[in-house]
């Protein structure tokens, strides 16, 4: 009876949480004026510093641009690493504010916000666990998981949608997502073990929340001997668990959001806040500290956890465009 109390109290929680939350992240926020024009640009010099305005000369050797924070500026060519169309670029006191890099996973929960064909990301988790995913198109994207030793090496598939697809990316809207992971480790041949999940996400690419539930499971193969007879026999051993996550994201400045991360697994609560930091477009760096805390009263609490991610697909969108090839 106190474990099943223990589980109504926990659901009553999480709804008032997802509703509260829900209130707080959700909010679609304009961060900072957007330089409306179809000829803003967005230059990234060779120290890292970046600039948006409307290009207003380009002599071969210097080029000039209006920005919003600077007023006219003249740079170099030389000292111009690239230069990029942006329709949608934002300052914040003067600081360019690039668009979430990294929309569809929070520090290992995946949201159902969609990625675009091409686009994609290479995520390090302490630099020992990598992990990859790549859209094949709009909706169907596949990623790989594993570390410098090859195990785990776990195969994931997701699909994605916005369920109301004709709203604006940058709006609040509802999406839906599901998928599978399942590998194994060559140590291990014999052990197979996934998730398969589905989840929506309610918000925008800047500020969202997302619910998840799924089921852990694993299977084995195991070998039976008769004495008797001397023989052997083979069966396959089963089991699995339910989970279920609760994420958010928040952008609270130009480089910086809000995250949180929290899964409730066999009646144990795992999880904790999150920061993510932003650098240019294409790369985010996540810090946490995660707790445990079960039913029985057992905890622990502040374990850290630090992850790097980088945008593939914007990278190879960048070598295609001639934009960014300097005369």
């Amino acid at each position: 009876m106190e474990l099943h109390g223990y589980i109504r109290h926990m659901k009553k929680y999480i709804l008032r949480l997802i509703h509260t939350l829900c209130v707080i992240f959700c909010t679609n926020e304009t961060l900072a004026q957007t330089t409306s024009a179809d000829s803003t640009v967005i230059i990234e010099m060779q120290d890292g510093q970046m600039l948006i305005g409307k290009p207003v000369s380009d002599d071969g050797k210097e080029y000039g641009i209006q920005t919003l924070s600077k007023g006219l500026v003249i740079l170099p060519k030389y000292q111009i690493k690239s230069i990029s169309n942006s329709s949608s670029a934002k300052e914040i006191n003067g600081e360019p504010v690039f668009e979430n890099p990294h929309p569809s996973r929070y520090l290992y929960s995946p949201s159902a916000i969609t990625l675009k064909k091409g686009d994609g990301y290479v995520q390090a988790i302490y630099y020992l666990v990598w992990q990859a995913h790549y859209a094949l198109t709009d909706h169907w994207s596949i990623g790989a998981t594993t570390s410098y030793i090859g195990a785990p090496l776990l195969l994931n598939v997701k699909y994605s949608t916005p369920i109301s697809p004709n709203i604006p990316a940058k709006e609040n809207q509802l999406y839906f997502a599901t998928g599978i992971q399942g590998g194994g480790a060559w140590m291990a041949p014999s052990v197979i073990f996934g998730v398969g999940f589905a989840g929506f996400t309610y918000g925008n690419p800047e500020s969202n929340i997302t619910i998840n539930g799924g089921f852990l499971g694993y299977t084995e193969k195991r070998s039976n001997y008769d004495n008797s007879t001397g023989t052997a026999s083979f069966s396959r051993f089963y089991d699995g668990i339910p989970a279920f996550s609760l994420s958010f994201n928040k952008r609270i400045a130009p480089k910086t959001s809000l995250m949180g991360e929290f899964w409730f697994i066999s009646n144990t609560l795992v999880g904790g806040p999150a920061l993510r930091f932003y650098s240019g477009k294409r790369n985010s760096i996540d810090f946490a500290f995660l707790n445990a805390v079960g039913s029985d009263g057992s905890s622990i609490i502040g374990i850290p956890f630090i992850s790097w991610t980088q945008r593939i697909g914007n990278k190879m969108q960048f070598f295609r465009n001639p934009l960014n090839r300097l005369n």
